[in-house]
């Protein structure tokens, strides 16, 4: 039931590959590195949220800091995601040349869309593509921040994409073993979908959802939508790519995370895998994933927890992933609680943003994630 309308756009504007966690995102946006025309690929994952929604709150002013912080923070987001690489690796200019010319009157969304626009411009390319996992949550956000852009969401079976957040950086072993980590991510993949099935409705030529399964088949009419939102041909993708060159698992193990043939069904239990098919039975019927484990279990009391985090994700999809952060992660309030204050403190000025010259002001632990410098 994905949408398959064309796109018609006159001016280039940037894509982004959104989607739940490990639904195929990265693979996707990494084997696009080479297939568009116009777009130039981003090879850091965007973190519009951080850099466009909570720096335009957390230090509105210092849009130097944002640059510097964009294009030297490092991240594991490229090719097989064991080594650490940064967007200023991607650029033709150092920090200090592009600190010297953004504009000073551009707020954090401005900024970031000025920063990418000229790595794009660098590279000969009209407009950029990139990854940025829960766009599709803070997408109506963004858009009044960060301007119009295109995006792609990945929804991949929810029985995969647990079977492979709970075994990720850990198999044969699971890195977590108990229900509410599966809950959790079940929580994540409902919100997600269902928020995406609302955006394609509401911008139907700007939001588009493909199926991760039928990405890696080749369908036609899949490619054919995506030639149509990069206004460039793209007839097919390397599937050997696709399945296992960007995993974070190791090669003896990534064909049982990243094929198309039901291999949950050797990493969860008959029960964990009824559970996801009950919870999520209205979502998975929308996008034909057959169930395998016949009814069992009575499961009154979560369906009904997980009908409120459906409802309140149609009013404001943030508020639902924190509401189910609360409920499934151990002290995540207090995690939240000590960032809420560290933000007060700088933007009351207690703490100044610009009290360290190359030190991290925040621990890593911090969502806004920021690293001040001070560049003379």
């Amino acid at each position: 039931m994905t949408d398959t309308e064309q796109i018609n756009e006159s001016v280039e504007v940037p894509v982004v590959i959104g989607g739940y966690y490990r639904s195929g995102t990265t693979m996707f946006a990494n084997t696009l590195k080479h297939s568009t025309r116009n777009h130039h690929f981003i090879g850091v994952e965007l973190q519009l949220r951080t850099f466009v929604l909570e720096y335009d709150k957390f230090c509105p002013k210092h849009n130097w800091l944002l640059i510097a912080n964009l294009l030297e923070k490092q991240q594991q987001i490229s090719v097989d995601k064991t080594s650490f690489i940064k967007l200023a690796d991607f650029s033709k200019e150092n920090t200090i040349d592009y600190i010297k010319q953004v504009p000073k009157n551009y707020r954090a969304g401005q900024a970031v869309k000025w920063l990418f626009d000229k790595v794009a411009s660098e590279n000969s390319k009209s407009s950029f593509t990139g990854k940025d996992n829960f766009a599709e949550i803070y997408y109506e956000r963004l858009q009044k921040k960060f301007g119009k852009f295109k995006l792609i969401i990945l929804v991949r079976d929810p029985r995969s994409v647990i079977s492979s957040n709970i075994y990720m950086g850990s198999f044969p072993n699971r890195n977590t073993d108990h229900l509410g980590s599966i809950l959790r991510h079940l929580a994540g993949w409902i919100i997600n979908v269902n928020t995406s099935i609302r955006l394609q409705k509401k911008y139907p030529e700007y939001v588009k959802i493909i199926k991760y399964e039928d990405l890696i088949n080749n369908d036609k009419k899949v490619m054919n939508t995506i030639s149509n939102i990069f206004n460039s041909k793209i007839s097919k993708l390397d599937p050997s790519k696709m399945k296992y060159r960007f995993s974070t698992y190791k090669n003896s193990q990534k064909d049982k995370f990243y094929d198309n043939n039901n291999k949950f069904r050797e990493n969860l239990s008959d029960d964990e895998i009824q559970i996801i098919e009950q919870i999520a039975a209205r979502e998975m019927n929308y996008f034909s994933y057959n169930n395998i484990i016949k009814k069992g279990k009575n499961l009154f009391l979560y369906r009904i927890l997980f009908n409120i985090l459906r409802g309140i994700c149609l009013i404001s999809p943030p508020f639902s992933v924190f509401l189910s952060n609360i409920v499934f992660i151990k002290k995540y309030y207090l995690s939240w609680l000590r960032n809420k204050i560290t933000y007060y403190l700088v933007v009351t000025r207690i703490i100044s943003p610009n009290i360290l010259r190359t030190e991290v002001l925040f621990n890593k632990g911090n969502p806004l994630g920021i690293i001040y410098k001070t560049y003379e």
